[in-house]
């Protein structure tokens, strides 16, 4: 579209030109005619300048419309390319070297447990000792250790209330409980509680009664019987009241302990051997 304006234009122009000579010729008179042609040649000139400078600037800007795409290009790609080793190369260092330095660690922890071993043997010696020591004031039955307390009649039930599942309490004969006055000593305890290992206790069991010094007596069981409150025998309707706490009889003991609200079981024993 330029092209073709300016061919017009050029054409226009030496028309124009050719024209003026010819009406100059023909008009020698007319010298003011002069003047105004250099006007009109000045103005086309002009307006030929105006039209070259806007097509060189045109010309100079389109340039700067790539240059910015080219730089883009070239700095996506360069950050593109350096990116993606950065990626790819941290994440192998990590995990080709961790694994191997929590590998070593495991390895000496393994031995320790071998070294402990005598240490951990002679512990346990030491403290399977330390139970086969006979404590005092315990009553030993059915593998059980049971401690008690001399309360007799003023304090017993108060005992054995205060902890029914480990505490028994001399009641009824003497007390406190020794192994050698040549009498009879009554010893009460809860069930369900410290004096479970009586109920299933029979004629012919043996219980071991430390005094208050951890010298052990043994018993051996050799009559039991079911009682109501009142002391009186379930089975036989004696009353078994004196036999269980009174001090006569020689030495022996009698245990006592509930089998419902209403009966109790007793057991007496005689010192063995």
């Amino acid at each position: 579209m330029k092209k073709r304006i300016r061919i017009i234009f050029f054409i226009v122009l030496v028309i124009g030109v050719i024209g003026g000579g010819v009406f100059y010729f023909l008009s020698p008179s007319n010298k003011s005619t002069e003047a105004e042609a250099a006007e009109e040649i000045s103005l086309i000139q002009s307006s030929q300048k105006t039209v070259t400078s806007e097509e060189s600037d045109a010309n100079r800007k389109e340039p700067k419309l790539v240059q910015p795409k080219m730089q883009t290009e070239s700095a996506t790609t360069t950050s593109s390319s350096v990116e993606t080793p950065e990626a790819s190369s941290a994440p192998t260092e990590t995990q080709s070297s961790e694994p191997a330095e929590v590998a070593q660690p495991a390895q000496s922890e393994a031995t320790p447990p071998e070294e402990s071993t005598p240490t951990t043997s002679s512990a346990v010696q030491q403290s399977s000792a330390q139970s086969n020591a006979v404590q005092a004031n315990t009553i030993y039955v059915s593998g059980q250790a049971i401690s008690y307390q001399n309360g007799g009649m003023a304090n017993g039930q108060a005992i054995i209330d205060s902890d029914p599942n480990h505490l028994a309490s001399t009641w009824g004969g003497a007390s406190p409980f020794s192994g050698t006055d040549g009498l009879n000593t009554h010893f009460i305890g809860h069930h369900w509680g410290a004096f479970d290992p009586f109920i299933d206790l029979s004629v012919g069991g043996k219980i071991t009664i430390t005094d208050g010094n951890a010298t052990p007596f043994i018993y051996q069981v050799n009559k039991t019987a079911i009682v109501d409150t009142t002391a009186r025998d379930v089975a036989t309707g004696k009353n078994l009241y004196s036999e269980i706490t009174s001090t006569g009889g020689g030495e022996r003991v009698v245990f006592q302990t509930c089998t419902s609200e209403t009966e109790r079981k007793i057991l007496f024993a005689n010192i063995a051997g």
